[in-house]
């Protein structure tokens, strides 16, 4: 039938200051005359309502406080609604009899802070206690801190401060009581907090009271010792890994994050020549040491509260030494960043590194060296030979997925990176010598110049529950230009594998039509493309399936004597585009996701031009390629 219109929309509210609160929010309401009845909207309304209340100081003001009255008796499918807000009520004990009261807004009085909360009540295990003094001070008293902790403060009182944002002499808001739950909750030394607000004093005449915060921090153990395995699957080559790993939790007491990792694996790998066998089959060997150290603060000449409520800012310094043994060469890489991560919003973050050097050594066989010099291409020498690495690198990652609800989302990750320019410009400033090559080094090392870009676009659309379509868009370009003449192989771009195009192997497909089978060397871009479209759905328990689509390739920005075909040209690119389909198992154990994927060649750009698409009637099932992975490709 006709659905109901609302015509008038009133108010009544017997307390003149909460009136007053309400009142002047009714521009943000979602109930206004004119709108269809719907009795969801209304109970929206009332969150909404009651979360602004609370924002204003309105601590125990609740949603069961808000009844509607409507009037549907005007005989032209309109009704009038009058939002009523209820009074609170007191039963007094001498008489029995209950009486309303006012809603108060209450103020934040002093805070206690338990920083070594331990499920036993405080008066069984002898504290101490340190009092400090809030930033915000107020004429007439100023508002402390309380700080409790047993034999040592293992955290230091301005870390705590800093992810605090309920302040003494403000008003209670239920904001600012979350936010300091969710960043007190997010330090690694925390195992849990527990927040509880306590009245100590009304002024019922005034309208306001005053609440003691109490705030239980358990900790977690400050050092750890772990043992990390894994499994890896090259386009079809196993490996194997292990890594020993120390993490101190809180170094300088101020929830700073240290860790050693000690990393060792072994890989199958191709080889143009006679290779070492380390154990069983595996002829490639890696080993190497990275530590890292996190800060929960933007190290930065500014006064850290600015930050810390949109941000959940953080620090990191990592250093390392890689160590490759594989049967073409070895391959020593040193690295060193320095960078900042933060939020601007719950759905907008941004990670900025002005600092990353990564110094590449590389030691290559006779028959590798003799591969690479028979190359046309003397670009393609350069990316198997000592380089430099310094960059400076942003990335911005938006994401509006909804915490435990099942709702359609997007995600959508975007970054930049250079290398180069500022030791260009020096070089260029102070006229240093070149070596006969016609390039620049520093510390005898030839370093990379170029400009690098890379989008990952996704929509994640929920069909049930438990089934969903992901749609997804990705692509890249890399320009080198200055001292380099073509992108180190560890910033190239490559298709194929678990999580890219699964029809082909790992970095087997491309650039554009290039097809030489007797290359089996991994195939590097200066540019990709790549979509996906995978249908999600549950079959058993902890078994889901899924069928999915992926197209895309790489390309070369010019011409290259040894790829063919393989320079990207606007006017027929989409014939170079390579199609492949499948279907996947997904072994989800909640806590890890094992994943077996089997793809097929719809369409590739590698065959003549009469025969891209695949005679399907010619199917075999040698023509699936497998692919092994943990958790999800996107």
């Amino acid at each position: 039938g006709v659905p109901y219109t609302l015509r008038q929309v009133n108010y009544s509210i017997r307390d003149d200051q909460l009136a007053e609160f309400v009142l002047k929010d009714t521009t943000n309401s979602l109930i206004r005359p004119g709108i269809n009845y719907d009795a969801y909207l209304l109970d929206d309304e009332r969150f909404r309502v009651t979360n602004f209340l609370r924002n204003n100081g309105y601590f125990y003001f609740n949603r069961n406080y808000i009844l509607y009255k409507v009037d549907s008796n005007l005989q032209s499918r309109q009704m009038d609604l009058t939002a009523e807000f209820l009074q609170p009520v007191e039963r007094q004990r001498e008489t029995g009899q209950s009486i309303e009261k006012k809603h108060l807004r209450y103020r934040i009085n002093n805070i206690t802070v338990n920083t070594d909360f331990r499920f036993m009540p405080d008066e069984y295990i002898p504290n101490d206690t340190l009092i400090v003094p809030q930033w915000i001070r107020y004429p007439e008293r100023p508002y402390k801190y309380y700080f409790l902790y047993y034999d040592n403060l293992r955290i230091t009182p301005p870390t705590i401060d800093r992810f605090i944002f309920t302040r003494g002499g403000r008003f209670y808001r239920i904001d600012d009581a979350n936010l300091t739950y969710s960043r007190l909750s997010n330090l690694a030394i925390t195992r849990f907090v527990n927040m509880n607000f306590t009245p100590v004093k009304e002024f019922p005449d005034e309208g306001y009271g005053l609440l003691d915060a109490h705030i239980d921090l358990g900790r977690n153990p400050a050092q750890v010792f772990s043992i990390e395995a894994e499994g890896t699957n090259t386009g079809g080559f196993l490996g194997m890994g292990a890594n020993l790993v120390y993490t101190n939790r809180n170094l300088l007491r101020g929830g700073e994050i240290f860790t050693l990792k000690l990393k060792g694996a072994l890989e199958m790998q191709r080889s143009l020549g006679e290779s070492t066998t380390f154990f069983l089959n595996f002829n490639t060997l890696e080993t190497g040491i990275e530590a890292r150290l996190n800060l929960p603060k933007l190290l930065l000449p500014r006064r850290q509260q600015r930050y810390a409520r949109y941000a959940a800012p953080s620090t990191t310094f990592t250093t390392g030494l890689n160590f490759q043994r594989r049967p073409d060469y070895t391959r020593y890489i040193l690295n060193f960043s320095f960078g900042y991560e933060w939020r601007e919003t719950i759905t907008k973050s941004h990670v900025f590194i002005p600092v990353q050097l990564n110094s590449v050594r590389i030691f290559r066989s006779d028959e590798f060296t003799k591969w690479l010099q028979g190359l046309r291409d003397p670009r393609l020498i350069y990316q198997y030979t000592n380089h430099l690495v310094p960059l400076t690198r942003y990335v911005f990652t938006y994401s509006n997925q909804p915490l435990r609800i099942n709702r359609d989302f997007v995600f959508l990750r975007a970054g930049i990176e250079s290398s180069g320019n500022i030791l260009s410009l020096f070089d260029q400033t102070f006229h240093r010598a070149q070596t006969e090559q016609g390039f620049y080094t520093w510390l005898g090392i030839r370093y990379a110049q170029f400009v690098r870009t890379e989008t990952d676009f996704r929509y994640y659309k929920f069909l049930s529950p438990k089934s969903n379509l992901v749609f997804r868009l990705a692509g890249g370009i890399g320009v080198p230009y200055g001292n380099s003449d073509v992108l180190p192989v560890e910033k190239g771009f490559y298709a194929g594998g678990a999580n890219g195009i699964r029809g082909w192997e790992i970095r087997s497909l491309g650039p554009g039509n290039y097809s030489n089978p007797e290359n089996l060397f991994e195939k590097m871009g200066e540019l990709w493309l790549e979509s996906n479209l995978e249908y999600r759905f549950p079959m058993y328990r902890f078994l889901h399936g899924a069928i999915f689509t992926d197209a895309g390739n790489i390309w070369m920005l010019s011409e290259s004597p040894d790829f063919p075909d393989g320079k990207f040209d606007a006017s027929n690119f989409h014939q170079q585009i390579a199609i492949s389909s499948g279907f996947g198992l997904r072994f989800d154990f909640s806590f890890f996701v094992f994943r077996l994927d089997g793809a097929f060649k719809v369409k590739d750009p590698a065959k003549s031009p009469g025969d891209y698409w695949v005679d399907m009637t010619k199917f075999q099932l040698r023509d699936i390629t497998l692919n092994f992975a943990i958790g999800y490709p996107f």
